[in-house]
């Protein structure tokens, strides 16, 4: 092999070598970013997009539920206002019990909206519960009107209304716990994808370091082979131009043998030169 072809495979080696470490970090990186998108897709994209939403509407939707037995409560303070006679100003009491009752209907229907399953059975009930209880106290309010008619509003309220109040009331507490329940659930994937997320993104990392710990060893050994390389064929080089030099020397002293050849045992060119090269001969061309 020629000197030329030893250091034209050093160079393709070197070029080689250099395309695998570049496809390993491209390889790795590759993996990397799929790990990362795959979390992202997987896990946190719908945390963002689908679940935090999901919470948002179903707290409020509790919120609507409260203000709504809230109200459902200042209607019946109302009432028993009218019946027992204690408020002052009657119409004005009677118009606060019409606009309570009114509430809980438009805030009950606007928490409806994030029911779903079997908490819509249980808003239909809540809706036939509250029609009954409406009816009731509206008539209770309306008797009360009436001095004449305060013992019949009191039996009302105090019967028939009440019963559907504390009716109408347990499936508003049912609908709460469904709405609760869901939170929780929701709460619980939310938990086990934000694990999956940091589990994920742990392993990445993971990766991460060891490839870089792979890529400086396969470096490592790369530059090793392509030094060790480089000074093989240096040393190849050197120590044949040595042996010349000390066969030049040696002539030039004047106490060299003429008969020995160059021992060089390498097939490229300084083999070749030295093989070549004997020194009688050279002078018995030169003197005869």
């Amino acid at each position: 092999m020629t000197i030329k072809s030893k250091l034209f495979g050093v160079v393709i080696g070197g070029l080689l070598l250099l395309g695998f470490i570049c496809g390993f970090a491209w390889y790795q990186m590759n993996s990397m970013s799929s790990a990362m998108s795959s979390v992202m897709t997987d896990d946190l994209e719908p945390i963002i997009t689908d679940d935090i939403p999901r919470l948002n509407a179903m707290s409020a939707s509790i919120g609507l539920i409260l203000n709504a037995d809230r109200d459902a409560y200042q209607a019946l303070l109302a009432e028993r206002d009218l019946i027992n006679a204690s408020g002052a100003d009657t119409e004005a009491t009677a118009a606060s019990h019409e606009e309570n009752i009114e509430q809980v209907r438009s805030r009950m229907a606007q928490a409806s909206e994030n029911l779903e399953g079997e908490s819509l059975e249980l808003y239909a009930t809540f809706e036939q519960q509250f029609e009954v209880w409406a009816e009731k106290t509206r008539s209770a309010v309306d008797k009360a009107k009436d001095p004449s008619q305060l013992v019949f509003a009191r039996r009302i309220s105090n019967g028939s209304a009440i019963e559907a109040f504390d009716a109408m009331r347990t499936t508003i507490d049912e609908i709460t716990n469904a709405f609760q329940a869901k939170i929780d659930e929701t709460n619980a994937q939310v938990a086990a994808k934000g694990e999956n997320a940091h589990d994920g993104t742990e392993n990445a990392q993971n990766a991460a370091s060891q490839a870089v710990v792979l890529f400086m060893v396969v470096a490592a050994i790369g530059a090793g082979v392509f030094v060790l390389a480089l000074t093989l064929i240096s040393l190849t080089i050197t120590k044949g131009l040595g042996v010349m030099l000390e066969r030049v020397e040696d002539i030039a002293s004047g106490e060299g043998d003429l008969t020995k050849r160059v021992e060089i045992k390498s097939k490229d060119e300084l083999g070749l030169l030295g093989g070549a090269i004997h020194f009688r001969h050279i002078i018995a061309r030169v003197l005869f």
